[in-house]
């Protein structure tokens, strides 16, 4: 793929580097002040020491070669002086590198942590966005480390910058011209760096789709239910032959970038072995005439092989930043991302201990992007303590119609009213607290029983009898009991002791994580769409007496379980078809009557 980019555009991104480098320090010193004050110190102690120890070296010959007018105790002093340039050094950097590690964790451990927490806050209808998951997806596989490692070449260049301005007053007051030819012949390895660090950054950012299909494919093999399927179906050949021409596909355009880094980085290095090796002639030729003393040459000539390893350290360290940046810049744009669901300047708090009335008021809505209307015109109102079921074919815009009560989006027509309050001027926290929602596509989570149970609520202690409370009503207790540590089993078998629970027994215990949230109202998606019969009736029949303040909203294709909901509505692509008790709905003899009957046909015996 291409590399080259306009002046306009590399301007850009050198400013965007040095924003990015900005901001990052910003951050790094509101929360390690103590650890960048050390490095700091550090990074002054080992900047001088390559020109202390060479002018030592350099006073010590230039009194050897005046062997007349030269003292012994200057002698002594010089020698000592020159040992202890040996070993000080040495010290700075040994104790520089325990405290650049221990800097590392903490950045790590700072920037794992805040990124994180972002992704926690962001709107789950922002993270349904194929492009915005590119951009998560580019930031993910690399993680947090390019941050790490800016954060780490800002601080390096530290020394380097200050080499470049004690070797810059050495040098140009020994000759401009000398120190202007190597100062230029170090630009062209920043270049290649540049350039190469774009190149690379571009493939990451160009095939972040191809890579989604990557991670998905890979993601099959580390999950064992995935791959008993996959083995069974002897389809393993299949997702290894996909992720092997999605790697070679990729690698291959890397390797062409680095082809044509190292061509241009070996030119780049022999245009800047030649400059210092033409200052270094320069230098001897002054000896040569008489008019610099041999010391004073290796002074220079020291001074010489520093500012161009400083240089050097500095522009490859600038190059590295400058390719991380491209990567950090992905970071912030994910840390800088608002919400899609605006808050209310004056929100209005919900209370979880009572029901709301809840008013779906000519409520159309269209996903982001598209133009179908997934619901049209629809309205309904559901009653505090009132137990309403969702009925309907796939795509009907049941799940849709969860989302919109949630927020998670925003209704693109109409309004949902709580309690004649438009559901936009509530707290959305509040609201959400008063809510406990469990998904067909739940969550299990691999930690001890009670604590899986009790993230219900995570924001109170843990509660072991309301955690026992919510396992009856779930139908979960009873096999909970049977575990060798009951409600402390720890769930995982990759754990020590741990065990993977089937399939129904995780659909229990996600319900009862859903009852112990105790909410206000309680919507349930195929809440027993893996349960067995025997325990399905009687989750049901725990749901039914719930307390009359309570709200339930069900979802299901099991006709048998909706039956003694309190009202019954019936979507059909994306409209309220119909809506009643059972038996009004069966007297009407439409499309709930004709499904009903359809369903208990199969049940029916000869």
């Amino acid at each position: 793929m291409s590399t080259k980019r306009t002046a306009k555009e590399q301007i850009r991104s050198i400013l965007k580097l040095l924003h990015n480098s900005k901001r990052i320090l910003k951050m790094v010193w509101e929360n390690h002040k103590k650890m960048v004050l050390i490095t700091l110190a550090l990074s002054l102690g080992i900047a001088l020491m390559p020109f202390v120890k060479s002018g030592v070296l350099a006073l010590l010959v230039n009194n050897l070669t005046n062997i007349h007018t030269v003292t012994p105790s200057a002698v002594t002093w010089l020698s000592i002086l020159a040992v202890a340039m040996i070993l000080i050094p040495e010290l700075l950097y040994g104790f520089k590198g325990y405290v650049d590690r221990w800097f590392n964790i903490d950045l790590q451990e700072h920037f794992e942590i805040l990124f994180i927490t972002k992704k926690a806050t962001i709107d789950i209808s922002t993270m349904e966005d194929p492009k915005f998951n590119d951009t998560l997806n580019t930031l993910w596989e690399r993680g947090v480390w390019p941050m790490v490692e800016m954060t780490t070449n800002i601080f390096m260049n530290l020394p380097n910058i200050l080499e470049v301005i004690i070797a810059t007053v050495i040098l140009y007051s020994f000759s401009p011209w000398l120190f202007l030819i190597v100062a230029l012949a170090v630009l062209p390895r920043l270049a290649v760096e540049a350039i190469y660090g774009e190149g690379v950054y571009g493939i990451y950012h160009a095939e972040a789709p191809i890579r989604r299909r990557f991670w998905a494919f890979r993601d099959h093999f580390m999950d064992k239910r995935d791959l008993t399927e996959m083995k069974l179906f002897q389809s393993t050949g299949y997702f290894i032959r996909t992720i092997s021409d999605i790697f070679h596909s990729f690698n291959l355009k890397q390797k062409v970038v680095e082809r044509k880094r190292v061509f241009w980085h070996m030119g780049a290095l022999l245009i800047t072995g030649g400059a210092v090796g033409l200052g270094i002639v320069t230098v001897i030729r002054s000896v040569l005439s008489g008019e610099t003393e041999v010391g004073t040459m290796i002074f220079v000539i020291g001074s010489i092989v520093e500012l161009e390893g400083a240089l050097a350290g500095f522009l490859m360290n600038m190059a590295r930043q400058y390719k991380d940046s491209l990567f950090v810049s992905d970071l912030f744009k994910i840390l800088d991302v608002k919400s899609s669901i605006p808050r209310a300047k004056n929100p209005i708090k919900v209370s979880s201990t009572y029901a709301p009335r809840v008013l779906f008021q000519n409520v159309s809505f269209s996903y982001p992007g598209t133009s179908r209307q997934v619901l049209s015109n629809i309205s309904f109102t559901i009653e505090p303590g009132e137990k309403l079921a969702l009925v309907g074919v796939n795509g009907a815009g049941k799940t849709t119609l969860v989302k919109l009560l949630c927020r998670i989006y925003d209704p693109t027509g109409g309004q949902i009213l709580v309690d004649g309050r438009d559901l936009k001027e509530l707290d959305l926290d509040s609201w959400l607290h008063a809510l406990g929602v469990l998904f067909q596509d739940y969550s299990s989570y691999q930690m001890k029983v009670s604590e899986a149970i009790a993230l219900g609520r995570s924001d109170e202690p843990l509660d072991m009898d309301r955690v026992r409370w919510a396992a009856q009503g779930s139908e979960a207790a009873e096999f909970i009991n049977e575990w060798e540590d009951g409600y402390g089993q720890m769930l995982g078998k990759q754990f020590e002791g741990g065990i993977d629970p089937s399939k129904g027994q995780l659909q229990k215990l996600a319900l009862a994580r859903a009852l112990y949230r105790n909410p206000a109202i309680l919507v349930l998606d195929e809440p027993t769409a893996s349960v067995d019969a025997e325990s399905e009736a009687k989750i049901f029949a725990r749901l039914e007496a719930l307390p009359k303040d309570k709200t339930v909203i069900l979802i299901s294709h099991r006709f048998s379980t909706v039956r003694t909901a309190d009202k019954i509505l019936v979507l059909r692509d994306g409209t309220v078809h119909e809506l009643g008790s059972h038996s009004q709905l069966m007297e009407k003899d439409g499309t709930y009557a004709k499904l009903f009957k359809l369903q208990a046909k199969g049940y029916n015996t000869e």
